[in-house]
């Protein structure tokens, strides 16, 4: 499956939400639809997909600043030295401390960017972008009039029913369980 840019996004929403998708129908909804479309990219980064990125930055004085990696960090799970896990320690303040100096490799989960350029793609599967189309439909019909939000309400209900069915899938890989060999 191919990835989709932030356009074939607003593309698929407006079909689903039987309008027209030319170029002016485009920039009339872009804007609006673009913030659903984020919305629904940093709530599956969050709550289900919790995607993971190893990057190298430099440690002075034993203080790795977070708000030098190249995504927002959500989380940092592992730091490693020529290869070697070290300890390390999170602080409130966006900061990590180790015991090490020069450069580490950080592995952390990270919140994706924001989708802006038409072409731009989400840093998410290419499976989850069905369920951004849904949460964008959702949440258009929801703002709309009183006969269309009994539709957002499905809509909604379809995106988080999604999102606990892949929140889950992706956690079975975590889980573990005794077999009785006797």
């Amino acid at each position: 499956m191919s990835y989709m840019t932030l356009n074939n996004i607003i593309v698929s929403t407006l079909n689903q939400l039987d309008r027209s998708h030319d170029a002016h129908s485009i920039e009339i909804w872009h804007d609006k639809l673009t913030g659903y479309i984020n919305d629904a990219v940093r709530d599956l980064a969050l709550e289900a997909i919790k995607p993971k990125r190893r990057e190298s930055v430099a440690a002075s004085g034993g203080i790795i600043d977070l708000s030098l990696l190249k995504r927002e960090c959500v989380k940092v799970t592992s730091v490693e030295k020529n290869g070697v896990p070290i300890a390390f320690s999170e602080t409130e303040t966006g900061k990590v401390f180790v015991n090490a100096n020069g450069n580490v490799t950080i592995t952390y989960r990270f919140v994706p960017n924001e989708l802006v350029s038409p072409t731009d793609e989400p840093e998410l599967p290419s499976f989850t972008h069905a369920l951004i189309i849904t949460y964008a439909v959702g949440m258009d019909r929801m703002s709309g009039e009183v006969n269309t939000q009994g539709g957002g309400n499905i809509f909604l209900s379809m995106y988080e029913v999604g999102k606990n069915k892949l929140k889950n899938a992706i956690n079975a890989s975590d889980a573990s369980y005794i077999i009785n060999k006797w």
